[in-house]
């Protein structure tokens, strides 16, 4: 379901987005299609209207619908959008303004079609430039001071001609021009006064002059341009040039046309059919589709293949992590041979399981050495009661029996509370409530509370070190681990040795180094000895009364502070355990 919804998401927009270009191209064809018919129009047009725009200012304003266009569906707009002349699919009611390129209109219903526009007049239209150099000659020296307004290439008699036309203040003058520059025919030709007032229909409302009526003809792009001045009804002085056509123009202060007025300028517009643009996005889209569904399809088949694949192994992990059982030691999930992130989750997941394994077996073997190490003074207590109560005692046999029941209590509560700390410290439940202190104090503090056979075998040297060094951290829990350290020390030395207790600042941290003249410790067992209930010599050690757990309280406790300890071998035999502490203000 995942891989079909991912692969959904990105292929939607991804087919929507393929489908708009495609699409954008086949409309783009159309629009071009329409372009071309419009210039086509526009030239046919052109064409036509060559001589009628310079002279034939007599009559009526010309009609387009008068000259003959092969295209069907054209018309011609004014700039502001107005239709002057619609055939096709622009005579229709629905199509009163240009379309937009973009806009997809309808000739009958079903035909849909596409439009394009272009200006009438583009370009300029031929210059005196424009002529051959000896006809140009001719023309500069015909009439120098009359504007030019266009020419003509001719064919007459198998020779070329050119006909050149001028505008002489109220009148055309023709002139035809041989290859050489030789003029063999001129004619003149009158321009029209007043104009005919169809062509006042052009002019703004409310600025058409009702006296004062003057009219005047200038020469722009090669257009005859009627220009008209006069006052109108306001009494404000108006002044108007246009074409043929009725496009208008803008005068300068001098009378000069400047430029056509952009809101009367005329538009060819042609439509061409969109059917088949319609019915190549109808199959586009089909395809499409299509296509889109079966790559769906593909991916999804891919997709899960490849994820069946590549969760095989992951089930293999589930699977085998499933038959781990707890108590049953070496079950391990399989590692691939790849090494990706599969392979490093099962490493991780092997470590966390042989950390388990680690754990309960520390946890089993403790709960089986507490429960040896409760069960004989529990089986002493009851015997020695059992024996006092078996018959009649006298009052020193009961006293005894007591001493040696409260012996063997003291040492329940002593493996008890050792067990309480442990699990204090291991479980993170104890919360240290650290200070400075007085750390020789703490360590005379300490062997003061040995029995006074013992607290005089311990000596301590603080070297040269200051009276008072001070260290960090929890008070009772230090003084606990140096009484650990203390009474493992006098254990193991002989009765008449010392133990020796060193002081020596150490950067961040104060190391205090207890040194017995015991038998020591064998290299391979120095790490072990901080395990609980561990004893080098077992029956020797529970001789001297010990609960193999002192060393293990002093390692928790380094932890407990961010500090170690560590036993190295003494020169004089036996043993240095130092422990560091940290130190005050480090």
């Amino acid at each position: 379901i995942t891989c079909a919804a991912l692969t959904a998401v990105i292929l939607a927009p991804a087919t929507y987005f393929l489908y708009a270009a495609l699409a954008r191209g086949y409309e783009a064809e159309s629009i071009a299609e329409a372009a071309g018919q419009a210039r086509a129009v526009a030239d046919s047009l052109l064409g036509q209207l060559s001589d009628d725009l310079m002279i034939e200012f007599d009559g009526p304003p010309l009609r387009f619908g008068d000259f003959a266009v092969k295209a069907a569906d054209w018309a011609v707009f004014r700039a502001d959008g107005t239709l002057v002349h619609g055939t096709g699919a622009f005579a229709r009611e629905s199509v009163l303004r240009m379309p937009e390129p973009e806009q997809l209109f309808e000739h009958s219903p079903g035909e849909p079609m596409r439009a394009a526009s272009i200006p009438l007049f583009r370009d300029a239209s031929s210059s005196i430039d424009d002529l051959a150099p000896a006809i140009r000659r001719a023309v500069d020296a015909t009439m120098p001071e009359a504007p030019f307004l266009n020419a003509k290439r001719e064919t007459s008699g198998g020779s070329i001609r050119m006909e050149v036309k001028k505008l002489a203040g109220d009148r055309i003058e023709e002139f035809v021009f041989a290859e050489d520059g030789t003029c063999v025919e001129t004619d003149t030709e009158a321009l029209p006064e007043p104009i005919d007032e169809g062509f006042l229909a052009f002019l703004p409302a409310g600025k058409i002059p009702t006296s004062d009526t003057r009219l005047s003809w200038r020469e722009h792009d090669g257009q005859l341009i009627a220009v008209l001045e006069g006052i109108a009804a306001s009494g404000a002085p108006v002044r108007h040039a246009f074409n043929r056509l009725g496009e208008r123009f803008v005068l300068d202060d001098a009378g000069a046309i400047a430029a056509p007025d952009p809101s009367s300028r005329l538009f060819v517009a042609a439509a061409a059919s969109a059917y088949l643009e319609q019915c190549k996005k109808r199959a586009l889209q089909k395809g499409l589709l299509l296509g889109a569904a079966v790559v769906w399809l593909g991916l999804v088949l891919a997709g899960a293949f490849v994820a069946r694949r590549a969760m095989s192994p992951v089930k293999g992990i589930v699977q085998s992590a499933r038959r781990v059982r707890l108590g049953k030691p070496g079950g391990r999930v399989p590692v691939g041979r790849a090494n990706d992130e599969l392979a490093s989750i099962a490493k991780t997941i092997n470590e966390m399981l042989e950390r388990i394994e680690t754990g309960y077996e520390r946890e089993r073997q403790f709960t089986g050495d507490a429960s040896h190490e409760l069960r004989g003074p529990i089986a002493k207590i009851q015997a020695d009661a059992e024996v006092a109560l078996a018959r009649e005692r006298t009052a020193a046999e009961y006293r005894e029996a007591l001493h040696r029941i409260a012996g063997y209590a003291r040492h329940m509560k002593g493996v008890v509370e050792s067990l309480l700390i442990l699990a204090r410290l291991e479980g993170g439940k104890e919360q240290l409530q650290k200070e400075p202190f007085d750390l020789a104090e703490l360590i005379i503090e300490t062997a003061g509370t040995l029995p006074r056979t013992e607290s005089n075998r311990v000596h301590l040297d603080l070297g040269a070190a200051a009276s008072a060094i001070h260290a960090f951290g929890q008070r009772g829990l230090i003084g606990a681990a140096l009484h650990s350290l203390i009474e493992n020390a006098l254990r193991y030395s002989p009765a008449d040795s010392k133990v020796q207790i060193r002081v020596e600042p150490n950067g961040r941290s104060v190391l205090i180094a207890v040194e017995d003249r015991g038998p020591g410790i064998p290299p391979e067992l120095r790490d072990r000895v901080f395990d609980r209930f561990f004893r080098v010599d077992p029956a020797r050690a529970r001789e001297s009364g010990g609960s193999g757990l002192g060393l293990a309280i002093v390692r928790a406790v380094a932890a407990a502070h961010g500090t170690t300890v560590e036993l190295r071998s003494a020169p004089t035999g036996g043993t240095i355990a130092i422990l560091a502490v940290p130190a005050a203000g480090g």
